[in-house]
């Protein structure tokens, strides 16, 4: 039995996923936008503080976007850190169904994959990866052990 996964093929109504101008026109993204996207939950463990310094280095960098999708914990602090440093080019999004997920990870230029810097995660695969490598953007980690061995493994 595989509890966690990714579905590669999902349709809606007979339909396929929008396609990456349909959900980038949806988000409002800009045509030049580079969007850099994480989506998952909001916590502790996730090391989303690497988000928010990135931005913090990237906010004259009109054309790159972060799109930050879901919900958790650390979802108002992180609203209200983009607030304090007045970060224009950071975006939040609901929690959504997995179909307007992937549509918003394929539509995006990378992905990001973050976890928390600590021993115990030496040894851990975050599910996120698979679902990032799955939507055939590039993948951006911030994490160490055998998650960041595997996309160079290739």
């Amino acid at each position: 039995m595989v509890r966690r996964g990714v579905r590669l093929a999902r349709s809606k109504g007979g339909r396929a996923y929008s396609t990456r101008e349909e959900t980038r026109s949806s988000l409002g993204v800009a045509e030049d936008s580079f969007v850099v996207t994480y989506a998952g939950t909001m916590g502790r463990l996730q090391g989303l503080g690497h988000i928010m310094d990135a931005a913090i280095d990237l906010r004259d960098v009109k054309e790159v976007v972060i799109h930050v999708r879901g919900s958790g914990e650390l979802e108002e602090s992180l609203q209200a850190e983009v607030e304090r440093y007045k970060l224009s080019n950071v975006e939040f999004f609901d929690h959504c169904p997995l179909e307007q997920a992937a549509a918003h990870m394929a539509a995006s230029d990378a992905l990001l994959v973050p976890l928390a810097d600590d021993p115990i995660f030496q040894k851990f695969i975050p599910s996120k990866l698979f679902d990032s490598m799955a939507s055939g953007r590039p993948v951006l980690l911030s994490v160490d052990g055998e998650a960041r061995e595997m996309p160079i493994r290739g």
